[in-house]
């Protein structure tokens, strides 16, 4: 009995994780009310109030998903989407600027400006 859902009350209470029975015998004694929302595992929330999603996962047999947004492909480790077309990735550039003592690997000139020469400027325009 896999303990992996979460009830999340009108009050913003996270309660679990419960297993998929004890959800179902709160839900059928009235004790989760229809404000309150249900995710099963690394599923998405939906509200009690939504017949169609609680007979398909709380009273079906089906398993809910992950979530799209907490499983979005990693971009640290995903492969470079510019790699074969001949973009710059150069991490060292920010804002058109060569930060000093980092070497450009770009084929792009970009004009080295030394720290003392950057200025802050706060909403209004003026310098600091």
């Amino acid at each position: 009995m896999d303990k992996n859902w979460l009830i999340r009350t009108k009050s913003n209470h996270i309660l679990g994780p419960v297993s998929k029975e004890k959800v179902l015998e709160l839900y059928n004694n009235s004790s989760i009310k229809a404000d309150d929302e249900l995710c099963a595992g690394n599923g998405y929330w939906f509200f009690v109030r939504e017949t169609e999603l609680v007979e398909k996962y709380l009273l079906g047999e089906e398993v809910q998903g992950f979530n799209p947004i907490s499983e979005a492909k990693d971009v640290i480790v995903s492969p470079d989407k510019h790699a074969n077309t001949g973009e710059r990735n150069d991490i060292t550039v920010i804002g058109n600027i060569n930060i000093p003592g980092q070497k450009n690997t770009s084929k792009e000139k970009i004009p080295d400006f030394p720290i003392e020469e950057l200025v802050l400027q706060n909403n209004s325009g003026k310098k600091n």
